[in-house]
């Protein structure tokens, strides 16, 4: 799309329709993601206004249904749950054929996409956009995880929600916190993966536009506004920038 100056306003309310209405499962980026520095440059050297990434949802048979993944989802992601999938399979080195066979290996997945789904509530809470709403208990219904092998990865998991779970009140609570245990075991899987979106600032920019967009500059100015600290305080990304450079920050805890 090409720069026009003097219809700017024009533009940028014609590409947020146009994102919004056609594209909602996608996700904003700051450059795009092509494999080497030459073909980057030459990427560059064009003046993108919005540059993002979307997945259908067909390219992997998830152990789990997908639409309840969606629901619970913080809001921000509500439709991009195919898109952050697809991200997650693509760095999580997933089989389809063991996923099916290996019970292991299907929870192993629905692990992963619990631990996804905790840290963008994660990022909505470290942001300051909203709170973190994961419920542990209804992720493992929703993801359809084996009890037994629940059981036996928190108890292999060596983290401090599992000490809890001797004093959980009911079944639900102490599920609960096996699965906390679970997706803090997993969490560092699932970062790993996420590096295809580029580096932490990349990602945080990822994270963030999606929040907050923005569509009168290219994404590049609008990185560089952000990350530079020219149109916000260092004290207002703070947690969230924590948050993405550390992997986890304490604002965004949720009870157990």
């Amino acid at each position: 799309m090409p720069w026009d100056l003097e219809k700017e306003d024009e533009i940028a309310e014609g590409l947020r329709r146009w994102v919004e209405d056609d594209h909602p499962g996608a996700l904003p980026l700051a450059r795009p993601l092509v494999a080497g520095r030459d073909a980057l440059e030459a990427y560059r050297e064009v003046a993108w206004r919005w540059i993002g990434l979307e997945a259908d949802g067909s390219e992997f048979d998830w152990p789990f249904d997908t639409g309840a993944f969606a629901k619970l989802l913080p809001w921000t992601h509500r439709h991009r749950e195919a898109t952050w999938l697809a991200v997650l399979q693509e760095g999580g080195d997933f089989s389809a054929d063991d996923i099916e066979c290996i019970p292991q290996e299907a929870f192993r997945a629905q692990a992963q996409a619990g631990a996804l789904r905790e840290w963008l509530h994660g990022f909505e809470a470290a942001s300051g956009n909203g709170l973190n709403h994961f419920d542990p208990d209804e992720a493992a219904q929703a993801l359809g995880m084996n009890g037994v092998l629940l059981g036996y990865e928190a108890a292999i998991a060596g983290v401090t929600p599992v000490d809890r779970m001797d004093e959980a009140e009911d079944e639900s609570e102490a599920r609960a916190c096996a699965v906390r245990a679970v997706t803090q075991k997993y969490r560092t899987k699932v970062l790993s993966a996420l590096t295809m979106l580029g580096g932490d600032d990349a990602l945080f920019f990822t994270l963030y536009a999606s929040i907050w967009p923005k569509y009168d500059r290219g994404p590049a100015d609008v990185a560089d506004s952000l990350l530079g600290l020219r149109e916000v305080e260092y004290g207002e990304i703070e947690a969230a920038w924590q948050f993405v450079s550390d992997g986890w920050h304490e604002s965004a805890y949720a009870d157990c």
